[in-house]
């Protein structure tokens, strides 16, 4: 089986390469807009498609196991990496999304991983 081609990817984004790896390293979130190289028993988030010369730096990731990024409002804290559940609608009957709890929370809730956290009320942005 060879690599795969961009084609295979439901899409790519920008994000900060905090230390330098090989292109197709498998990637997991860790923090705002920030990515690195997954280890054992870490959540595969996407792939390094492409990298800066002068890495670590700004980097495309690509994307198959989700299929686009979101703006969302947040109910309570949520950090990057965190996967995020439905919450309780605001006053104005927006949906806001909550930080899922592993081992507390039905994993069919999950609704996405965040790669913008907040305060409750602020604007995020999950991948879903």
């Amino acid at each position: 089986m060879g690599r795969k081609t961009s084609n295979d990817y439901h899409f790519t984004y920008t994000f900060t390469l905090t230390a330098d790896c090989e292109l197709y390293t498998t990637l997991k979130i860790s923090g705002d807009w920030e990515v690195t190289a997954a280890t054992n028993g870490d959540d595969a988030d996407g792939i390094l498609f492409t990298k800066n010369q002068f890495s670590p730096g700004p980097c495309t990731v690509a994307f198959s196991k989700y299929t686009g990024l979101y703006d969302v409002i947040l109910a309570g804290t949520v950090a990057a990496g965190d996967y995020v559940m439905l919450g309780t609608d605001g006053t104005g009957g927006e949906q806001r999304f909550i930080k899922w709890t592993a081992g507390t929370d039905n994993p069919s809730l999950i609704a996405g991983k965040c790669v913008q956290g907040g305060a409750s009320g602020e604007t995020g942005y999950i991948l879903q």
